[in-house]
């Protein structure tokens, strides 16, 4: 009997291990999509190539933050002074006032300058000035810096105008600043005028200090050490409030000795001083202030011939040298305290020590890049002590000086610099030593030094017998040939 196999379909596959879905499988799927699709590769999306215009404004309806559309015809640069292009741009300068926000407020004012010969007498008058570039665009300038120098413009325009042969530029250079000097006289008259009559009777009011504070003008100041006279040049000046005071902020420069530690020497330089002037109310004589120019000293002249014998004395005394000195001596432990101590006696004048003990001691800072001057200056670091312990105490404790140091004084006096008779005027008061006697770092005064006084005749006001007297001053003058020191005193 046969098996019929009517009706049955063909025998069902075996199922294969290929087809499960495992890693293997999948990544030679993979591989072969990867395959096919290789070469119908999609293109980037094209990027958008539209603006939007926003303004970004604070809702007082909402109290928030919101973005609005901006108007179209707002540009980046529809905030840009008009006198900064369009038709202004014709003009030599532009008075500006501007109207405060607050009714009751004085309007300022401002002049802008677009003729180039204008900026040139400017920098050849005016030179430096705080917030001010001579080079930028717009170039706004304070009229009050014009009426601080108005007499030097002068000056400026007379000399240009007497030249016998003038160039081209030079004459547009003086059309120009007489179309400037023409509108501050006629702007500025009743100022103009006030300003000359308190300078006629030598006083001043706060708000026309600024006439009398001349760049690159002397000024003379009483020394808060001292108290004796000293002068500065001013550079610059501004007009601010320090606390709660309006003041006048004076940036002047005077002479003192810098360290330069690249070197390692010590130089003659131009130093910082700034000085405030507090306001005050009403009219006071010019004498009174704090600091004011030279020429309003009562004597000036004599005045200049002090400072100038001061200052050469000052130089004499850069080393170390042995002196006396009576008077008072100060030490500034900070900007706010000052130590005063009554001093007379010996004293070792000797920057290079009083440096080298206290170096946490304010000095004065260099303005600008110092002359070097053959004095070396080591640049050891010790903390800043009033009260020095013994072994530093130790160098001039008995009066003397060792051997080894006398070469060094000796080489230091040889070598002095030379300074003019202006440099001298800004010199300082006071130098830097110890007092032998109180064994402490102190400064002096310049005018309170003078020489060790030497008792020649001590030798002959010992009791001793003729002979024996000659054989002993011969005996002490022979040990002490080679030190040249002698430490016989007047009085003691």
């Amino acid at each position: 009997m046969h098996s019929s196999s009517k009706g049955k379909g063909p025998p069902a596959p075996e199922p294969s291990w290929s087809s499960y879905p495992s890693e293997a499988n999948t990544n030679k799927e993979n591989c072969d999509l990867d395959a096919s699709t290789l070469g119908r590769v999609e293109a980037p999306v094209p990027p958008s190539l539209k603006i939007k215009r926003v303004d970004h404004h604070y809702s007082d309806w909402d109290k928030s933050w919101k973005y609005r559309d901006s108007n179209s015809k707002v540009t980046a640069e529809s905030s840009i002074p008009i006198f900064m292009r369009g038709p202004w741009e014709e003009y030599s300068f532009i008075f500006v006032r501007r109207i405060p926000k607050v009714q009751g407020e004085e309007p300022t004012f401002k002049i802008i300058i677009k003729n180039e010969y204008i900026v040139k007498a400017c920098k050849d008058v005016i030179g430096s000035w705080p917030g001010i570039s001579w080079n930028a665009n717009p170039l706004e300038v304070d009229p009050e810096v014009f009426l601080t120098v108005l007499d030097k413009f002068t000056e400026y325009r007379d000399k240009l105008r007497d030249a016998v042969k003038k160039t081209i530029e030079q004459n547009h250079v003086l059309s120009s600043i007489n179309l400037l000097l023409s509108f501050l006289y006629a702007e500025y008259q009743t100022t103009i005028r006030l300003i000359d009559q308190h300078k006629t009777h030598r006083e001043t009011t706060f708000n026309h200090l600024y006439a009398l504070l001349v760049p690159n003008s002397l000024l003379v100041a009483r020394c808060g050490i001292t108290g004796q006279p000293r002068v500065f040049e001013l550079k610059s000046w501004t007009r601010g409030v320090v606390g709660d005071t309006l003041c006048y902020q004076l940036m002047c420069e005077s002479v003192d000795l810098v360290d330069n530690p690249i070197s390692d020497t010590v130089g003659i330089s131009r130093v910082q001083a700034n000085i405030a002037i507090k306001s005050f109310w009403g009219t006071i004589p010019i004498g009174e202030l704090v600091i004011y120019p030279l020429k309003y000293h009562v004597e000036p002249e004599r005045l200049k011939e002090c400072v100038v014998r001061r200052g050469k004395k000052w130089v004499d005394l850069i080393g170390i040298h042995h002196k006396e000195f009576d008077g008072i001596a100060i030490f500034e432990k900070d900007i706010c305290r000052t130590f005063r101590r009554a001093v007379k006696g010996r004293v070792m004048i000797d920057r290079v020590s009083f440096k080298r003990f206290n170096a946490n001691y304010r000095f004065p800072i260099a303005a600008v890049k110092h002359i070097s001057v053959d004095s070396s200056d080591p640049s050891a670091s010790v903390a800043n002590r009033m009260y020095p312990s013994r072994s530093i105490r130790s160098l001039y404790d008995d009066g003397s000086v060792a051997k080894n140091k006398v070469s060094i004084i000796n080489d230091r006096q040889s070598v002095k610099p030379e300074i003019s008779d202006e440099e001298l005027l800004l010199t300082p008061t006071t130098v830097y030593g110890f007092s032998l006697s109180d064994k402490l770092w102190l400064q002096f005064d310049v005018e309170k030094i003078s020489d060790v006084k030497w008792n020649s005749e001590a030798f002959t006001n010992l009791i001793l017998p003729d002979g024996r007297r000659q054989l002993l001053q011969s005996l002490v003058e022979a040990h002490h040939r080679e030190i040249g020191f002698d430490d016989f005193i007047e009085g003691i």
